[in-house]
């Protein structure tokens, strides 16, 4: 249960943050500041959490010249954010201890599951299985609707001469969880609303 919750969690502050970063420009304001904090907050509850931002950061980037409105915001929002959490992580998982011990519950979850792929032990599935069986048994009779919505409002939205940032959100975020050997239904969570728009 607490997983399921931690995703839809993740699946909340997407949406939020989305709307956040719809008014980031080229000038640090507060809506840099409040995509910073969410961003940053998602990925100390769970590391692989802004997987779906990292194209949507590209294009604000490039395209719209916020560079250094997202690098005055790390130094003021995301360095905070991280330090209170490391240092939580690490009163909290020391207080049985004699010491105090640094603990990055992130960079432990990377190296257990990634580098020494024990991840394995909970189940390895083939890389169609997030489009060809979960999202299936997520959306059910709806899957049919949503794909053919996913490609339309793309389609539409090119068309206008805008850019499709919830569909490359979605689509990096399913590519880069899909190569990933363990795969589990509620990864998805935290696209399942951009898949509905």
């Amino acid at each position: 249960l607490t997983r399921c919750f931690t995703n839809s969690i993740e699946e909340i502050l997407n949406i939020i943050g989305f709307w956040f970063y719809l008014e980031i420009g080229s000038r640090v304001n507060k809506a840099a500041l409040i995509f910073t904090g969410i961003v940053s907050i998602q990925f100390m509850m769970r590391n692989t959490s802004p997987i779906g931002w990292i194209p949507l950061l590209f294009i604000k980037v490039f395209r719209d010249g916020a560079f250094v409105p997202f690098l005055i915001s790390a130094v003021t929002v995301a360095v905070p954010v991280v330090g209170f959490a490391l240092y939580f992580d690490s009163w909290y998982y020391s207080k049985d201890l004699p010491t105090f011990e640094w603990t990055s519950t992130g960079f432990n979850f990377l190296k257990v599951n990634l580098l020494e792929g024990l991840s394995k032990y909970f189940g390895v599935q083939p890389v169609w299985f997030y489009v060809g069986a979960y999202a299936p048994s997520i959306f059910t009779v709806a899957y049919p609707a949503v794909m053919f919505s996913i490609y339309f409002y793309t389609k539409e939205t090119w068309a206008k001469g805008q850019s499709p940032e919830m569909m490359y959100a979605t689509i990096f975020y399913v590519v880069i969880f899909s190569l990933i050997a363990h795969k589990e239904d509620r990864f998805l969570l935290p696209i399942i609303a951009f898949c509905f728009l």
